[in-house]
This record gives C-alpha cells, structure tokens and sequence, in this order.
C-alpha cells in the first residue's frame, strides 16, 4: 500500500497530522505531507492510512494497492 497526498487539492485542515502523528507530518508550505518512511504503508499501519484517507475534508490523501 502506498500513501500519498494531492497538493492540489490539499487545503491545509491537518486533520491527517492532528490525527495520525506517526503517518503525517506538515511541510513548509504549511500542508499535510507523508512520513518518508510511511510512504510505502507497513502493515500495521494500513488501517489508519485509510482512516485518515476518509477523515480527509479535501479528499486530497491517496492510496494505492
């Protein structure tokens, strides 16, 4: 599983980082970003990527199988 985030249709709530700490971090630009080492989702983790996929307002978090 692979996590992602759509800058362009991120809109910087932060839901993802408030949420999920251990997944999401903020960038520069002040919007949610994916860990480096969470882009590839360990397993133990599948369930709060796609939490936080749905908890998103912008729809902007994606993941790939």
């Amino acid at each position: 599983m692979k996590l992602t985030i759509d800058k362009e249709k991120c809109k910087s709530h932060k839901r993802c980082v408030e949420t999920y700490p251990e997944l999401f971090e903020v960038d520069a630009d002040g919007k949610g970003n994916v860990k480096p080492e969470m882009v590839d989702v360990p397993e133990d983790f599948e369930m709060e990527a796609q939490s936080a996929a749905n908890l998103c307002p912008a729809a902007a978090i994606e993941i790939e199988y």
